[in-house]
């Protein structure tokens, strides 16, 4: 909030700045005369009822303190000219330079499809957490394909929720939900075994352990694995992987949730890894940006390795 209100105090500032440039006096010299050197337009009051002679000396003295020299007269019009044109040119380019500023300020907060700058506000306090300690990775069962039937849920969907209140309250901050709902669902998918969930009943649960907040999303990455066992299923967190075992297990099968911290994504986030290649991440987000695929370098600037697998309870 500190930041848009500086801009806005240079931008209101450059402008008044650019306003006091831009403005011309609408005063005129009064004494200035039109190009004639006739006496004929200066003041001639009551010496026009004297004699010739003091007329005349009247007129010279008149026409003496009037006259003016046409070349000098013209280079000063012409300075005046030049310095209202140079006032004025000033300050347009000075509202110019606000108008600028202030549009790469608002393209850049609003308008960027860049995952950097387009950062959606999903809170998440377990983003920032240290996950349980795991003594090692889970063997893989090459048999399971949950990561391949895997299917997005989308947490500013209206249908997965019960009512307009329960999504109006959740949306925003159900990215954990969101990201259970798939990982079971897809285990359900896989193995033939049971319903397809929405994240209304993943939320209900999850709620109802004290997981969770609208304010601050999951609470800690524990909520996870009380929330998963209510459903028959299990976690394994991973002990600090790579980019490249997240790849690996994925690939085998086994999807894996993961989260960017708000230290690195604005809010924090939690999404699924579902495998890769040699590049890049195949994710499942939940999110209104909907990414899908991610390089490694830009992975890894988001990612601080908090990592957890969720299977059901009779597969190791």
């Amino acid at each position: 909030m500190f930041v848009p209100l500086v801009i806005l105090l240079i931008a209101g500032m450059t402008i008044l700045l650019g306003l006091f440039f831009s403005h011309r006096s609408p005063h005129s010299d009064s004494r200035s005369f039109p190009y004639d050197r006739s006496p004929r337009n200066a003041p001639r009051g009551l010496s026009e009822v004297r004699g010739r002679g003091t007329q005349r000396r009247h007129l010279e003295q008149t026409y003496h303190h009037y006259r003016f020299e046409p070349r000098a007269s013209f280079l000063s019009w012409a300075g005046l000219q030049s310095s209202v044109s140079s006032r004025s040119l000033y300050g347009s380019l000075l509202i110019l330079a606000t108008f600028v500023i202030a549009g790469f300020w608002l393209w850049a907060r609003v308008f960027s499809s860049s995952p950097t700058i387009l950062q959606q506000q999903y809170p998440d306090a377990a983003a920032s957490a240290s996950p349980p300690a795991s003594t090692s990775t889970p063997s893989i069962n090459q048999q399971l394909q949950a990561s391949k039937v895997l299917a997005r849920v989308s947490q500013l969907d209206p249908q997965q929720y019960n009512s307009t209140q329960e999504y109006n309250t959740w949306a925003y901050s159900a990215c954990s939900a969101a990201a259970m709902t798939e990982v079971i669902n897809s285990y359900q998918k896989a193995n033939n075994t049971g319903k397809q969930y929405r994240i209304t009943d993943i939320l209900s649960t999850e709620t109802s352990v004290h997981a969770i907040t609208p304010d601050l999303g999951l609470l800690e990455p524990l909520g996870i694995d009380r929330t998963v066992s209510r459903f028959g299923f299990q976690t394994s967190w991973l002990n600090k992987p790579s980019i490249q075992d997240l790849v690996r297990i994925g690939n085998s099968g086994r999807p894996i949730i993961i989260s960017f911290p708000p230290d690195r994504w604005s809010g924090g986030h939690l999404l699924v890894a579902r495998g890769g290649n040699d590049t890049s991440v195949y994710l499942a987000d939940s999110s209104r940006l909907n990414m899908q695929v991610m390089d490694y370098k830009t992975f890894n600037k988001y990612w601080a390795g908090f990592a957890v697998i969720v299977t059901p309870n009779n597969q190791k």
